[in-house]
């Protein structure tokens, strides 16, 4: 044991010698130098002087507080820091990072300032403590009389306040803007929202330091993630002033005040993240005489350090400086757009996604498209360019006026006006470009394959393609769009005012475009024989640059595909045929049509419904599908015998609320609401034949979609049964209205209207067509003899206006696809007065709505409309144009945050954009647009996706629940506009005859909190119910004002004034019609949560004036209420429960989510009344989102002012609290 203790202590004593040795070394160590001094780690710093050094302070201006600390940085660097925010005192080692100055004497010399000397200067500009600025100004070791590049000048501005600025490498003291860590996560701050100024040169060869060379450099952060989204160059370039001077002499590089070159770079698909920060797409590029800047100034302060320290610098100016002047953020593009003369744009797209630059994708010259490398002559000349991968375009006299367009025969954005184009395909960014291929010690392209574009009739899009794919320099393919007969005009993108977000619906709407013409080349291929399978990793996509790229690639390679088949079939028009359809962008050219070229689904449809069926969220349409016709067959499935009524008389009449459809219950119908059968009604029992045919056409058309996507024979099955009783039983039906009178007028057989009978063979007719090749000829004849073809003459002989007519249209189109009768679908198109083609000039409005005066014949008709254009795509009757498209898109700038409408007219109260998911849904099929996919995004958080039209459109939809938050805006053709303020809304009604449909409701108003209608327009109830004529289509019922107990006379008001505001907004309108001898003017202003609402009446001669408010939650009024009866019209005697006010200026009137304060400051105030009656009706056609539900009516609390005399004006100030 003895022996173990005294080897335990020696152990000891080895072990502390060894500690303390090694404590000793490192000590030593310390004292020498700092620790990240001649290591492997980046410096990120300024060294400390070396342990014991002590620094030596300077009292400048004599008020005994040190003004400078003089010191050493390593290798005995002198340096000087100057305390320009009178914090720094005895004992600082450094001064600080928030308004001081650090001089750094590099070559020793004992000047801080001069030659071959470092400079770094912070600047606080609005004193909160943390530097906004910093400058950066560097000698070089001599002057050598030459000014460019000797030296650096360079001001960061901090604009996203995250304290980074330039990057100085403090083992040898030089800016660095060069340096990152990983591919591009800079260390110089280029990230986020920021800006530099910046020239090669030193500070005494600049006439004015206000200025600056690259001037500036801004970086845009358009989403908040702290990375750069756009950039944007502006370069003020030396003139030579003095030829007889040298180039590089003071006289010859003084700047000028004047932008004459700039470059706007964009990530065009948003997908820059960490790990790959700077991901620009494409630059556009400006040069010419430029525009004068010289008003962009910008004032600076607590630049000006203390006057005694400026001996330490040899050019002190710039401390002098009180403003900069370069144009901002918020100036740049209406500088570069409005203000700028160009005479050449150019234009660089990073096809191989391979550039991971700071500042943008770098231009090609228009140079010699096979000379490879820096200054070689090529398009590549300029060594910051990528040497193969990207596709630049150039248009020289700039005819194009900065423009872009998508083009048909690739799907890419081009530069509109541009003469010649090149592309250098560098396919799988082989040559990867990185930040920068020189400097990065990248190779250069040996060989490479080559595309040549330009523009031969000079109208500014590209005629002529010419291809060198095997890279020997020789084009060996030459498309001429003359020659093949297509059109190269496409629509021109104006950019001017574009915001970041257009930039990226304009990528998305690029790439959705060309995976769109992908997958239709997919099928295409297929109808030939030719195997997609082969690029199977090219056919999966989910982000915006795989369905750009992939996409590309995918079809060039299926067109190649073809190309060869038919060369080695010597099938000279099928190859026309495909060049036609490959760069018209319109693979139905070559698409094989169905038999006789009659059908709804074209093959490619099919695929895509089958495609979408095998998917997770198909599986769940069909499972869905199959539930329901699973349900239907649960009970009879006989047709009735008898011809059904209107739909408008399956109503409760004391409830406004849809009966209870039951299967087993034809002659007793129930009110949820009464908790009672109402019998005996002959209209009720004529309406539930209506439900019954129109549930059925619902279970033929799932049917329909169900043998499509799986092809069950039993689907069909199902269809052929039904209808062949239908057609045994309609031939039989007579012609009647809803009273059941025989009449030719607007009448229906199997329905009481000829409206309901057009949609019914809308859909019907469709599934006749898809079931029959399973048909045998006996059951053709029957179906046709027995349903279709007197089907078509009864709507050939109903002559309408209109929604009805258009629905008529919709039906015959239908009805002469299942025929195969060419002239019944051109009556429906073509005709004169009652065509598709005259509706849709008579009555869609420059606004994109239908003018019949509210959102539910909207898209009413508009269900006709596009039902009309998907079945004539067939005979090659193109309708999915311009005008549809904006019928969907639009409205929808007339939303609520959740996706509903302010009802209006005969419209169904709580119409929304979630119920008409199906049509939003053909639509993004058909056009493919960003906003239609956003639409239902938004959608599918608020209702599951089970619409068997969504098999069709075949594209997966993340859903979204963000709210739907828009700007002010103004619907002028329609007549309403909405002030928004965040999620708050309120609506101006002032015009909008709305046809037979509309109100007497001039100068009415909705308000929205974010969560709920305070005061609304209730539309409508069913027409059949007392209310509809009683109380809804009159005045009274909306938030305006009446004259002398009686309605307004049919009128259009005016917008007499609309000013938009980012928190709300002004709008004021008049009419006067309404009232003759009666002018009425409303003006509204929204400013966040207050509301300002003023309306005025004036007259000749003295009247009744009833001020209307109608409040959803019942309010509160000041003062002792007094029972009391509303007399005066049939109207008013809806109201009840009523009691009279006493009025007092104003009197606050409180709900749960609102007060409002009323004053009347003009008219004898003849009483206030507080009174119930029937508010929001039920909706039986709306089943998802808000205001849907088939609800008894809700009642409303009717406020009213009745007011006497020649004028009338009520001042209402709301606070909307929620």
């Amino acid at each position: 044991m003895k022996n173990k203790n005294d080897l335990f202590k020696i152990a000891c004593a080895v072990l502390l010698l060894l500690v303390g040795v090694a404590g000793k070394s490192w000590a030593q160590e310390t004292k020498k130098s700092y620790w990240n001094l001649r290591t492997q780690l980046t410096p990120l710093r300024l060294p400390p002087p070396p342990p014991g050094y002590k620094p030596e302070y300077l009292d400048l201006n004599g008020d005994g507080k040190p003004d400078a600390i003089k010191s050493v940085t390593h290798n005995d660097i002198p340096i000087l820091w100057l305390d320009d925010d009178g914090n720094m005192k005895e004992g600082d080692l450094e001064g600080d990072m928030v308004n001081d100055c650090l001089l750094i004497d590099r070559n020793k010399d004992g000047i801080y300032g001069g030659q071959g000397d470092l400079i770094i200067d912070w600047v606080d500009t609005d004193g909160d403590g943390k530097a906004d600025m910093q400058i950066v100004v560097e000698y070089p070791k001599e002057r050598t009389g030459e000014v460019w590049p000797n030296g650096h000048y360079m001001i960061m501005l901090d604009l996203d306040h995250d304290n980074v600025f330039n990057y100085i490498n403090w083992n040898n003291f030089t800016l660095q803007c060069w340096d990152r860590s990983g591919l591009s996560d800079f260390y110089e701050d280029y990230s986020g929202r920021t800006a530099f100024m910046k020239i090669h040169t030193s500070t005494y060869d600049m006439k004015d330091l206000r200025l600056n060379w690259e001037n500036p450099f801004l970086f845009y952060d358009q989403d908040g993630d702290h990375l750069t989204e756009m950039a944007i160059r502006m370069v003020d370039s030396p003139k030579i002033h003095d030829p007889n001077a040298p180039s590089n002499s003071y006289v010859n590089r003084q700047l000028e005040g004047r932008v004459d070159w700039v470059s706007l770079a964009v990530d065009l698909d948003n997908d820059n993240t960490t790990g790959n920060e700077f991901d620009f797409d494409f630059t556009i590029g400006f040069q010419g005489e430029g525009f004068d800047y010289m008003d962009q100034v910008h004032p600076v302060k607590n630049l000006r350090g203390l006057p005694e320290a400026d001996r330490f610098f040899m050019d002190p100016r710039y401390r002098q400086l009180t403003e900069l002047i370069y144009p901002d953020h918020d100036s740049a593009q209406e500088l570069i757009f409005q203000r700028g003369k160009w005479n050449r744009i150019n234009f660089v797209y990073d096809e191989d996604d391979d550039c991971s630059r700071w500042e943008r994708v770098e231009f090609y010259d228009p140079k010699d498209p096979f000379k490879v490398g820096w200054n070689k002559g090529g398009i590549d000349n300029n060594k910051q360019s990528d040497a193969a991968g990207d596709r630049g375009e150039w248009d020289m006299d700039n005819s194009g006026n900065a423009q872009l367009y998508i083009s048909r025969f690739d799907g890419r954005l081009h530069l509109y006006g541009a003469e010649t184009g090149v592309w250098r395909i560098d396919q799988n960014a082989e040559y990867f470009q990185g930040w920068d291929r020189m400097w990065m010690d990248f190779r250069d392209p040996k060989r490479f394959a080559t595309v040549l574009y330009s523009d031969r009739d000079n109208n500014g899009f590209f005629d002529r393609i010419e291809y060198d794919l095997d890279g020997d320099m020789q084009m060996e393919t030459v498309i001429d769009f003359k020659e093949l007969g297509i059109d190269d005009t496409c629509e021109v993108i104006d950019i001017s005012k574009f915001t970041y977000n257009d930039y990226v619906a304009l990528g998305k709407r690029m790439s959705e475009g060309i995976w769109k013409k992908a997958n239709q080349a997919v099928q295409v291929a297929r109808q030939y024989g030719i195997e997609p399978l082969w690029y199977a990793k090219w056919m999966q996509a989910s982000t915006t640059r795989e369905k750009y790229n992939r996409g590309y690639w995918l079809q060039f390679y299926l067109y190649k595909d073809l190309e060869n088949l038919f060369i080695r079939q010597g099938d000279e028009a099928k190859l026309r045929l495909l060049n036609q359809a490959y760069y018209s962008g319109d693979w139905s050219v070559l698409a094989k049509k169905n038999a006789e070229g009659f059908y709804f689904f074209s093959e490619e449809d099919v695929a895509a419904i089958r495609a979408s069926a095998k998917t997770r969220w198909g599986k769940k349409i069909i499972t869905d599908l199959e539930q329901k016709i699973k349900e239907r067959r649960k009970h009879p499935m006989e047709v009735p015998k008898e011809e059904s009524g209107h739909f408008h008389d399956y109503f409760c009449p004391v409830h406004n609320l849809l009966f209870t459809f039951r299967w087993d219950k034809p002659l007793a119908h129930y009110c949820s609401a009464c908790d009672k059968e109402w019998i005996g009604n002959n209209r009720y029992d004529w309406a539930w034949i209506h439900e019954v045919h129109t549930r059925n056409k619902e279970y033929l058309y799932q049917c329909m979609y169900l043998y499509l996507a799986t092809e069950k024979q039993v689907y069909a099955d199902y269809i052929r049964t039904m209808l062949l009783d239908y057609a045994s039983k309609y031939d039989g039906w007579f012609e009647h209205n809803s009273a059941r009178e025989a009449t030719d007028k607007h009448s229906g057989k199997a329905f009481a209207q000829s409206l309901d009978e057009s949609s019914w063979a809308t859909k019907v007719a469709m599934t006749y067509t898809v079931i029959k090749p399973t048909l045998s000829a006996a059951d053709i004849k029957a179906i046709e003899n027995g349903y279709l073809k007197p089907a078509a003459k009864l709507l050939l002989h109903r002559p309408a206006g209109a929604n009805w007519q258009m629905w008529h249209n919709s039906g015959l189109v239908a009805l002469g696809v299942a025929l195969e009768n060419d002239s019944i679908i051109d009556v429906a198109i073509n005709k004169n007065i009652y065509g598709y083609h005259f509706l849709m000039k008579k009555h869609k409005n420059s606004d994109g709505w239908i003018n019949e005066g509210s959102p539910h014949y909207h898209y009413y008709p508009l269900e006709a409309l596009l039902f009309t254009a998907n079945a004539v795509k067939c005979r090659g009757i193109k309708l999915f144009d311009r005008d549809l498209h904006d019928m969907f898109v639009e409205p929808v700038k007339g939303t609520y945050p959740d996706l509903s409408f302010p009802a209006h007219s005969d419209g169904w109260y709580g119409a929304n954009l979630l119920s008409q998911s199906a049509l939003y849904e053909i639509a993004d099929a058909r056009y493919n647009d960003p906003l239609l996919k956003r639409v239902l995004e938004l959608t599918y958080a608020q209702k599951k996706r089970l619409e068997p039209e969504a098999l069709l459109n075949n594209q997966t939809i993340n859903a979204s629940d963000e709210k739907m938050i828009q700007q002010s805006y103004s619907f002028d053709a329609s007549g309403f506009c909405l002030l928004r303020s965040d999620a708050r809304t309120v609506v101006l009604k002032f015009g909008g005859e709305g046809i037979g449909h509309g109100h007497p409701d001039k100068l009415s108003i909705t308000i929205h909190d974010g969560k709920n209608e305070l005061v609304s327009d209730f539309g409508t109830s069913g027409y059949g119910v007392p209310d509809y004529l009683k109380w809804y289509k009159r005045s009274l019922s909306h938030n305006t004002v009446t004259v002398d107990a009686k309605d307004q006379k049919r009128s259009v008001g005016k917008l007499l004034k609309f000013t938009p505001r980012p928190d709300g907004g002004y709008a004021e309108a008049e009419t006067v019609t309404a009232y003759p001898g009666v002018d009425m003017k409303r003006s509204l202003d929204l400013k966040g949560t207050q509301l300002q609402d003023v309306y005025t009446c004036t007259s000749d001669s003295s009247h009744l004036y009833e001020y209307v408010i109608l409040f959803n939650e019942k309010p509160v009024l000041e003062g002792q209420p007094v029972a009391t009866t509303l007399t005066g019209s049939e109207v008013h005697e809806r109201i009840h429960n009523t009691y009279s006010y006493p009025y007092q200026p104003g009197f606050t009137c409180r709900t749960p989510s609102a007060t409002v304060r009323l004053n009347v400051s003009e008219g004898e105030v003849m009483e206030v009344v507080l009174g119930e009656a029937s508010g929001i009706p039920a909706n039986p056609t709306v089943k998802d989102g808000p205001g849907a539900g088939d609800v008894a009516v809700k009642p409303c609390y009717p406020l009213i002012i009745r007011t006497k005399g020649k004028t009338m004006k009520v001042e209402a100030d709301w606070n909307l609290i929620h």
